[in-house]
């Protein structure tokens, strides 16, 4: 899962990744955590296909 920010932290800053009393997972991995800032999109190549036309939506899962 990608899990995107909306709005950038200064370096140093501490996370916490926590898991709710309710949640009867009985286990979790976190394979990793990477904090980078990420650029906008590029434009769209000439004379490219959209995947959107195909069926997808712009939003990914960690955004909805």
């Amino acid at each position: 899962m990608h899990r995107p920010f909306s709005t950038s932290y200064p370096a140093g800053t501490t996370f916490k990744l926590e898991v709710d009393s309710e949640d009867a997972t009985s286990r979790y991995t976190i394979d990793f955590a990477d904090f980078v800032l990420v650029p906008g999109p590029l434009s769209q190549p000439t004379g490219s296909v959209p995947v959107t036309s195909k069926g997808p939506t712009p939003a990914w899962p960690g955004s909805l």
